[in-house]
């Protein structure tokens, strides 16, 4: 894979924790915002949502790449496992989705 030439960086703090504790921690947003509430933080949820859709435009550079190498394979495999994903609306319940991507 080419190396990047395009150095990733990140707004703030607030965001690289937000972005590490959604997809290194797997911690949902909910629980990230009661987590900075106990450090004294009072977060929206709608603020952390922010944060990590703006890491999706540090990460195109990577998405890129990634993408390019893919292509060039001639060859691709999928899975077509589905995910529950709970309803913040109700409680308990919960959304059997299939993702793709294009």
């Amino acid at each position: 894979m080419q190396q990047l030439t395009t150095r990733l960086s990140w707004p703030h703090d607030g965001g690289k924790r937000a972005v590490v504790g959604k997809y290194a921690d797997h911690l949902p947003l909910y629980r990230q915002q009661q987590r900075f509430r106990r450090e004294g933080v009072e977060i929206a949820k709608s603020t952390l949502g922010g944060w990590i859709s703006q890491s999706a435009w540090h990460l195109t550079p990577l998405y890129d790449a990634l993408k390019q190498e893919l292509l060039s394979t001639g060859y691709l495999q999928a899975d077509e496992t589905r995910i529950e994903v709970q309803d913040g609306d109700k409680k308990g319940s919960l959304q059997r989705l299939l993702l793709g991507v294009t």
